[in-house]
């Protein structure tokens, strides 16, 4: 189940690809492995939860944890005026 899972949160999540400046290594996030661990969270916590309903939450918790720039993050600074 989790597979087919899977393979329907990827179609809808975009992939962000980043270098590691300290190993110039290229990483892509979120992976399977990240996906994977949320899907099976999720289907822990919420089991009596339609099917629909759990992959709204797994696309809330990706989003939710996207790293965003500084200019981003300064934005924030000026709306709450830090």
């Amino acid at each position: 189940m989790n597979d087919m899972f899977l393979d329907d949160i990827k179609k809808d999540v975009s992939v962000t690809t980043y270098t590691d400046t300290s190993t110039s290594a290229i990483h892509t996030y979120p992976d399977d492995a990240i996906i994977t661990d949320i899907i099976n969270c999720v289907n822990t916590a919420f089991p009596d939860t339609s099917r629909q309903q759990r992959m709204i939450y797994v696309h809330k918790i990706i989003n939710c944890h996207r790293p965003v720039s500084y200019t981003h993050l300064r934005a924030h600074e000026t709306v709450l005026d830090l």
